[in-house]
């Protein structure tokens, strides 16, 4: 499998999908590199997953950051195509039951999934990428979050798990988390 995808086909039945991948998941050869899986991974630990419970996959193969395309989402239009559903349906499935769409366009393909797969649940969850997340200002209790304060990342995961949380009672969220 390629480096915008892990654990596939290991029988894990939830699968976060996630947008395109970009420079950093090109240099590290995996999916949710850098920052974007040190966030992701505190999502998951607020859900009670881990990296290694999971799949992961994007919504399109094609490699997009800033300095190469000038922007770092896929057109919708390819996200939605029939080949690019295509192939995620071959890499979902049968082992997928449960999507975590992390993003407009992952949360888009997901429904397309969900067409051919009805009994597939969709639970959407906000990017975990600083661009989306620090865009979250306030944390699960209504409190301001200080920009640049030590914690502030680990908050505004704690926000993207609650909303998670919120739509589905499938996941068991650690102890004292959100």
């Amino acid at each position: 499998m390629s480096f915008y995808a892990e654990n596939l086909h290991k029988g894990l039945e939830v699968t976060v999908l996630l947008s395109c991948p970009g420079r950093y998941e090109l240099v590290a050869q995996k999916p949710a590199a850098k920052q974007t899986g040190a966030n992701l991974e505190l999502i998951l630990e607020e859900l009670g997953l881990s990296r290694a419970s999971v799949a992961i996959n994007n919504a399109t193969i094609d490699i997009l950051y800033k300095a190469k395309d000038a922007r770092t989402e896929a057109m919708r239009s390819d996200v939605l195509s029939s080949d690019n559903i295509d192939r995620l349906d071959q890499e979902l499935f049968p082992d997928t039951k449960v999507i975590l769409a992390m993003g407009e366009n992952a949360y888009a393909a997901a429904l397309m999934l969900k067409q051919r797969h009805p009994e597939l649940i969709v639970v959407k969850g906000r990017h975990p990428g600083f661009s989306s997340l620090n865009r979250i200002k306030f944390d699960s209790d209504g409190k301001a979050i200080a920009k640049g304060s030590a914690n502030a990342t680990k908050l505004r995961a704690k926000v993207v798990a609650q909303k998670i949380l919120s739509q589905t009672d499938l996941f068991k969220p650690k102890k004292g988390g959100a």
